[in-house]
């Protein structure tokens, strides 16, 4: 296995890097913008990042999942509030769907797609109805792409018999309600719930690598900067082995998110690779940003203060798809059917 990015990868990230952070510094980053930024939004279409893993065919430029997922990794580092995330992940199902030819639209930033995979919808009879909480930018989306009875449902905002109710993240980033009661010969299902579900799951961990990443950049150049008794608190034991069991989480994150998205660019089974990254993202988070946070001292506790925009953002990502507990009993099951029968214990 190789997981090092070709030249036209390498490319794509050093422009999202430049992007990102040309329009993000510390001042957006403590802002608590609300709605989506349509200029950020904007400036992402014209750099192709929305299409990055669409087929050509559809308006993207087929570079791969892996490039995609380094390009949220650096969105990662700014806290933004736009859908690249769940555009472009959820653009898989459109795909796969007779929505095809709305992407490349969708891929020069004329609208987006808001996806969640979370229980809420189920069958009765001959309609789809049910409700699902806290879907990420699902109040202004174009296409919302829900998970149903093991497929994926999409309906378009403007359906009849699909109905939203604002609501606000915690880092201030709109979502929605998503009340769904339609007729089920209405109803656009594709049969692709484990290959977006694996999608999502390393797309996630993979922003969250990024958030991560950057609140310990900034942790370890403060603790550099900040003095007690005369000496940088970073050479005080306690503060360097803390920063270092965050480092080598972030390490440990790092590689299982490389393997699951390699291997779904590789067209391989990812499913078990895919949430042991999520798991890995989700374990991490929540060490990671608390030792962060900690480690800024009172800094830690202002709210006007970037570091705490990083923690609220983890926390949101960490359980946007059920967090550590909920995967972990997937992968277990995953793993015992994975199992030859004679390896299995009986207990």
């Amino acid at each position: 296995m190789d997981y090092s990015i070709d030249a036209d990868h390498q490319t794509i990230v050093d422009l999202a890097e430049k992007i990102f952070s040309d329009h993000a510094g510390d001042a957006y980053i403590t802002s608590g913008t609300q709605g989506v930024d349509a200029q950020l939004w904007q400036l992402c279409a014209e750099a192709g990042f929305i299409g990055l893993d669409m087929p050509e065919n559809l308006g993207g430029s087929e570079l791969g999942f892996s490039a995609l997922c380094r390009v949220l990794k650096a969105l990662g580092a700014i806290t933004a509030p736009i859908p690249l995330l769940n555009t472009a992940v959820g653009a898989y199902a459109l795909a796969h769907s007779g929505f095809a030819s709305q992407l490349e639209s969708i891929a020069n930033g004329h609208g987006h797609i808001a996806i969640s995979l979370n229980e809420g919808l189920r069958i009765e009879g001959d309609r789809i109805v049910g409700s699902v909480n806290a879907v990420a930018y699902a109040d202004s989306a174009r296409f919302v792409v829900l998970g149903c009875a093991g497929k994926v449902l999409i309906v378009e905002q403007e359906q009849s018999g699909v109905t939203t109710q604002i609501q606000t993240l915690s880092s201030g980033q709109p979502a929605a309600l998503v009340f769904i009661d339609i007729a089920l010969e209405d109803a656009v299902l594709v049969d692709a719930i484990a290959d977006l579900q694996s999608r999502l799951q390393t797309a996630t961990a993979w922003q969250l690598y990024g958030v991560l990443e950057e609140a310990l950049r900034r942790t370890a150049r403060y603790t550099s900067e900040r003095k007690q008794f005369g000496k940088p608190i970073a050479t005080f034991q306690a503060v360097a082995h803390r920063a270092a069991n965050a480092y080598i989480d972030l390490e440990c994150l790092k590689g299982s998110a490389e393997q699951a998205s390699w291997l779904i660019d590789e067209q391989r089974p990812a499913e078990l690779a895919a949430g042991m990254a999520y798991w890995w993202a989700c374990e991490a988070a929540h060490r990671v940003v608390h030792s962060t946070q900690h480690l800024h001292g009172g800094m830690g506790a202002d709210l006007t203060y970037p570091i705490h925009r990083f923690f609220v953002r983890a926390k949101e990502l960490e359980f946007s798809l059920g967090g550590a507990s909920k995967v972990i009993d997937i992968v277990g099951q995953q793993l015992v059917d994975q199992a030859p029968e004679t390896r299995r214990l009986v207990c």
